[in-house]
């Protein structure tokens, strides 16, 4: 009996701690200056990169948008050959990956270091490759092209002084 209360226990907090752990991530500091990259929803970039993965991954692809260290070394990482496909060999996810970086002062890779394990085949550009989830709108200037390696903050930076 003892055992399997104690199987139903771990079992409760097991599902629990999924249920936390897949509503975690992380969101730009109000005072960050993003209001500008929010979607029709009002999501900051780290949400919603966030919402495309949780809680069904794309595709079987996932990267966990948690919080960066301000100031630090810290990166998203780059797929890996265990998660690459379209999802995250994406212009899309690789831009809003590089504004939450950014709004939380924080380091990110270039486009080359992102999709340096992708093969051509998965790497999209300028379009989702699934359906998006209805808790979330992919913002439009998600969307633009990554011209050189670091565009995206040279762009964030143009347009926060336009705003």
């Amino acid at each position: 009996m003892y055992r399997r209360f104690s199987t139903v226990i771990i079992t409760l907090l097991l599902s629990e701690f999924k249920k936390c752990w897949a509503q975690q991530g992380t969101s730009c500091p109000a005072s960050a200056g993003y209001s500008w990259a929010a979607n029709d929803m009002g999501q900051d970039p780290c949400v919603v990169a966030h919402s495309l993965f949780v809680p069904q991954p794309c595709n079987d692809e996932y990267v966990f948008f948690g919080p960066l260290t301000a100031g630090s070394d810290d990166v998203y990482p780059a797929p890996s050959d265990d998660t690459v496909g379209p999802c995250l060999c994406n212009t899309v996810i690789y831009s809003l990956a590089t504004a939450c970086a950014t709004c939380q002062d924080a380091s990110f890779l270039s486009w080359s270091e992102w999709i340096v394990n992708c093969p051509a085949s998965d790497v999209v550009q300028q379009s989702w490759p699934t359906s998006i989830p209805s808790n979330t709108a992919i913002p439009a200037w998600a969307y633009l092209p990554i011209v050189v390696s670091r565009t995206p903050l040279l762009l964030f930076n143009l347009t926060r002084k336009m705003t």
